[in-house]
């Protein structure tokens, strides 16, 4: 799973780092290898799906994904401990394997079905006899209304109640989890705020500095919002660098020169909520414009947190928005220290 997601994998490195600062062994269950039966099965139903009239877009063939997997992956193979490959969440031989005495889901919308065909295993179904501790860190379901089928709820709901603790990464989960799942949550950080800036600069110091310039990091790019983009840098004086990522990503991305560039810029604008995370970690003055497909109640639960309301826009507009820094660090740090706690004493 750890494939062309520059916060998926960031936010995986970040957890690791932390856990084992607190003197813990980890390892990742490596999960998503795309075989070509895989692909020739999901091609097949694509044009069953176009024959009868339904909307439906080609997966890439693995020698593809291959392709533009390989810059991260680098980054992922140096940076996270891994378990062999697998293609399913088919733990067998892995807890005894690797001594694995808990298992951590979480977080970048592990708990939204339409990102996870098998959403159980999110739920940690494949150790459900296990004897081992299960526990949810910033596990998110990246909106805030409810999107499981009823069979879904039953399985899951059944699931998180053998969760040892759970903490979610938006305060609309906590909502979700007590009405949905019948479980208590805590709000917490996502993992890339637990780390500090100087943990990000390490990773990135191979990388020339630059002049300052406008750093965009659209997910969702377009004609307009490009033309946009533009003009803002044009009326600020400054370069501008527009980035997206999936099939984009080619072999001169690494996720060391995506880390240069927010610490590079001058201004950052993003629908994007690591994009978003990071221009807060390396305190540049932001705007993130509204994601409503992508669910923007993650952009919302962390604004509101860190009193960032006003960084939040349902369209660009070409207004720069500065923020007091001071303020926010302040807020951050207790939230962070909060919680660390909360994963510390989950552990215990």
């Amino acid at each position: 799973m750890l494939a062309t997601n520059y916060g998926g994998i960031l936010q995986n490195f970040a957890l690791q780092k932390v856990l084992k600062n607190l003197g813990h062994e980890v390892v990742t269950f490596d999960i998503g290898k795309y075989s070509w039966f895989e692909w020739i099965i999901d091609s097949s139903k694509v044009l069953v799906k176009k024959i009868l009239g339904r909307k439906s877009t080609f997966n890439k063939s693995p020698i593809y994904r291959k392709k533009i997997e390989s810059p991260l992956r680098r980054f992922v193979y140096k940076n996270i401990s891994l378990t062999t490959p697998r293609t399913k969440f088919l733990h067998r031989g892995l807890i005894s394997k690797y001594a694995i005495d808990t298992i951590i889901v979480g977080s970048d919308q592990v708990w939204r079905p339409c990102y996870n065909k098998r959403i159980e295993d999110m739920f940690l179904a494949f150790a459900q006899d296990d004897k081992v501790r299960k526990i949810a860190y910033a596990a998110s379901f990246g909106t805030d209304f409810w999107e499981f089928t009823p069979f879904q709820t039953k399985k899951c709901s059944s699931l998180a109640m053998n969760f040892h603790a759970i903490s979610v990464r938006e305060k609309t989960g906590v909502e979700l989890c007590d009405k949905y799942l019948g479980v208590k949550a805590t709000h917490v950080l996502d993992p890339t705020l637990l780390l500090s800036v100087e943990d990000y600069t390490t990773l990135c110091t191979s990388i020339p500095k630059r002049a300052p310039f406008v750093f965009a990091y659209i997910l969702d790019k377009s004609d307009a919002i490009e033309t946009k983009i533009r003009a803002f840098a044009t009326s600020q004086g400054l370069d501008c660098v527009i980035l997206s990522a999936g099939r984009e990503i080619d072999h001169n991305d690494s996720i060391e020169k995506w880390l240069s560039n927010f610490r590079d810029a001058k201004y950052v604008i993003t629908d994007s909520f690591h994009g978003t995370v990071f221009s807060i970690i390396f305190n540049k003055d932001f705007s993130v414009i509204g994601n409503s497909q992508r669910g923007n109640s993650r952009f919302s639960s962390l604004l509101d947190l860190l009193g960032l309301q006003d960084q939040f826009l349902l369209e660009f507009s070409c207004i720069p928005c500065s923020v007091n820094w001071k303020h926010v660090s302040a807020v951050l740090d207790v939230a962070k220290q909060e919680s660390l706690s909360w994963l510390i004493s989950s552990l215990e």
